[in-house]
């Protein structure tokens, strides 16, 4: 950490900073925008099946939430970037570094390391986080046949199941079990 300490100056700090939390604000803004679109959607659903408040809040919309952030992360990034340097740019802040002798490539060192941060969380959502928050959302769907019927046969199945081992199922039917 130390080292870190004196790699990093007062003003990467202070960049990371504002680009995280300009990016978790853009992010936040989007994911409530999605889910007011996605309420207003299923607004007869949730009324006619009449699940419990709370579980379409903490079933529902909270298994939603990894999805849509992950897969709007990108762009939201990108818009992160543009806003936060263009209010930097207008507060004045970069003519003084490049005024001080800092080149434009060390003014992008604390851009990368956050972008890195942010690509590290991002592999970790996509790998780990929303295949087990979108099966969640999915029984939730299912429970209340919000999305039709559910598929009882699957096709071509490959699964790893040692380090040098994998079994192949050409077709399997959950109805029933063969």
């Amino acid at each position: 950490m130390d080292r870190l300490k004196r790699y990093f100056t007062i003003i990467d700090w202070h960049i990371m900073r504002q680009f995280l939390s300009t990016f978790l604000f853009i992010l936040g803004m989007v994911i409530a925008i999605s889910i007011v679109v996605d309420i207003v959607e299923k607004l007869d659903e949730f009324l006619s099946k009449t699940p419990s408040l709370y579980e379409i809040v903490f079933v529902y919309y909270l298994n939603f939430i990894p999805f849509w952030g992950s897969s709007l992360a990108p762009i939201c990034i990108y818009l992160a970037v543009i806003f936060f340097t263009s209010r930097m740019a207008q507060r004045s802040e970069i003519v003084p570094l490049l005024s001080a002798g800092v080149s434009y490539y060390r003014i992008l060192v604390p851009y990368v390391m956050t972008a890195i941060l942010l690509a590290m969380a991002s592999f970790y959502l996509k790998s780990y986080l929303v295949p087990q928050s979108t099966a969640r959302q999915l029984e939730f769907e299912y429970k209340y046949e919000m999305r039709g019927k559910r598929i009882s046969s699957t096709k071509d199945i490959h699964k790893k199941v040692a380090l040098d081992t994998y079994v192949y199922i050409s077709y399997y039917n959950e109805k029933r079990k063969d």
